[in-house]
């Protein structure tokens, strides 16, 4: 008997996980889709059944619009909320996102978990390519990013489309607030010249 328990206490630790679920927001990758890749992990205590979180609030952070959060209790959860009859349990949250972009997984493009779709990113950068001038393109740049959540690789495509280092702060002041990875953003302040013109757009942006 002992042994038997021994091994069912022993199969608990090993396994992977259980009371699995599964919830989907906006175009979320499926089980088993290629190209994804776990954005954030977290775990979470509970005290008597769940009613009681023990740890401290805590952002769970999100890509974009586009994901699959899984919440699983694992084998050592399991255990312990056997051996305490419930009164102590725990779960582990995994937010999965398309690695290269966030809507269909598809190849290619800015490798970031965030952003607009590659197509429909591509399709909107055309009317900026296609602006002869440089006031056109600012006034361009200024409608994608204003009206669209863009990692930085694509913030960084469209300033690349900019001259004039003035328009190329007011694009990214202007992009800053629907950036979906901000913690990436500094590099994009030293793709302008002046340093007056990054001081306002630190002050404008990362450190407000």
């Amino acid at each position: 008997m002992q042994k038997f328990i021994l091994a069912a206490l022993l199969l608990l630790l090993f396994l992977p996980s259980c009371m699995v679920v599964h919830h989907s927001v906006g175009n979320a990758p499926p089980k088993k889709a290629p190209n994804t890749q776990t954005y954030s992990t977290t775990h979470h205590w509970f005290l008597f059944w769940g009613l009681i979180p023990l740890n401290r609030k805590q952002e769970i952070p999100i890509p974009s619009n586009n994901y699959r959060m899984r919440s699983a209790s694992g084998g050592v959860d399991v255990l312990l909320t056997i051996l305490t009859a419930g009164i102590v349990s725990g779960r582990t949250t995994k937010i999965i996102a398309y690695r290269n972009n966030n809507n269909n997984g598809g190849g290619g493009g800015n490798n970031t978990v965030c952003g607009l779709d590659e197509q429909r990113f591509q399709s909107s950068m055309g009317s900026l390519r296609s602006a002869n001038m440089m006031q056109d393109k600012r006034d361009a740049a200024m409608r994608l990013v204003q009206a669209n959540d863009l990692s930085c690789n694509q913030i960084r495509t469209v300033v690349k489309e900019l001259e004039m280092d003035f328009h190329k702060k007011d694009v990214l002041i202007a992009a800053y607030s629907r950036c979906c990875d901000k913690q990436n953003f500094e590099p994009l302040i030293k793709m302008v010249d002046m340093s007056m013109h990054q001081q306002d757009i630190r002050k404008a942006t990362i450190d407000r």
